[in-house]
């Protein structure tokens, strides 16, 4: 499991994922990481909320599998 998977399940992160975080950031760069996800979060949360149109030019994700 990835970070931003572990905290959207969670709103956590279990210590085996924050130690393996920090084998490649220091805690600055892992609390910008942690900004970011949430930033976004939020971000899709008002979006979506709001019921803002799909830009016709913008690239969609693929349909998840089943």
């Amino acid at each position: 499991m990835n970070m931003v998977d572990e905290l959207h399940d969670s709103g956590g992160l279990s210590d085996i994922a924050f130690a393996a975080l920090a084998e490649y950031f220091d805690r600055t760069q892992m609390i910008e990481l942690f900004a970011l996800a949430g930033w976004y979060h939020a971000i899709s949360y008002m979006a979506n909320g709001m019921g803002t149109e799909l830009e016709d030019w913008a690239p969609r994700f693929p349909e998840p599998r089943s």
